[in-house]
């Protein structure tokens, strides 16, 4: 069963469930949830769900979010086979093992995370406004595995954490972030990898269109 999950799409959604997916500790139930601004995206994730899952019955909540959840062992099993764990996904959350097999996995596995937990911003230098993507997440492991699968993919990434704000007297946990900021690095991931989340590709239009040069490739 697992070897025949073993593809591009599968890694994609690995990316995608690293970032914004969960399998309850107590419960058999699995999910996925986004900001209900991003409606088309969760549409798409929710279609991998049920290709790889197939759940006999199913649930989309529309509240803050817009959460997809189902019951089933299989499912939870078929996480825990490629190392997630049921519960907090921060403590020992990393790549599957079978995403650095091929580069064509790596690229899609990437795809899903900045797709999910990813940013396109602009950053100044001295006068000059340029694009980069950013990914962040509070764990440390899956960072060093984003790092390493770029360095892999012939990008030059920066690794760095940040530590959260102070709200109401305590400290948020530290965000650990990987971005590419050269350009030749943001305009190689737009055409080799790009977003499956079609709020990124409006983020770089956006953002493109601001500075003034042609970054958009869909």
């Amino acid at each position: 069963m697992q070897s025949k999950l073993h593809n591009s799409a599968f890694a994609e959604f690995c990316g995608i469930y690293a970032g914004d997916g969960w399998m309850s500790a107590s419960t058999a139930e699995v999910g996925y949830g986004t900001a209900r601004y991003e409606e088309n995206y969760f549409e798409y994730v929710k279609r991998l769900y049920l290709r790889f899952f197939k759940p006999k019955k199913f649930r989309v909540l529309r509240r803050l979010a817009i959460e997809l959840r189902f019951q089933s062992n299989e499912a939870q099993q078929i996480l825990m086979d490629i190392g997630f764990k049921k519960g907090r996904k921060i403590e020992g959350l990393r790549a599957p093992v079978f995403v650095f097999k091929s580069h064509k996995f790596m690229k899609n596995f990437v795809k899903g995370l900045v797709d999910t937990d990813g940013h396109v911003q602009l950053r100044r230098s001295v006068n000059h406004h340029y694009l980069i993507i950013t990914w962040s997440s509070t764990s440390k492991d899956l960072a060093i595995d984003v790092f390493e699968i770029l360095v892999t993919l012939g990008f030059h990434p920066s690794q760095y954490s940040v530590k959260g704000p102070v709200c109401d007297g305590c400290t948020r946990r530290i965000m650990n972030r990987v971005s590419l900021y050269r350009k030749a690095d943001v305009s190689r991931y737009l055409s080799e990898i790009g977003f499956s989340n079609s709020m990124r590709w409006f983020q770089v239009k956006k953002k493109s269109e601001r500075i003034g040069e042609i970054l958009f490739i869909s």
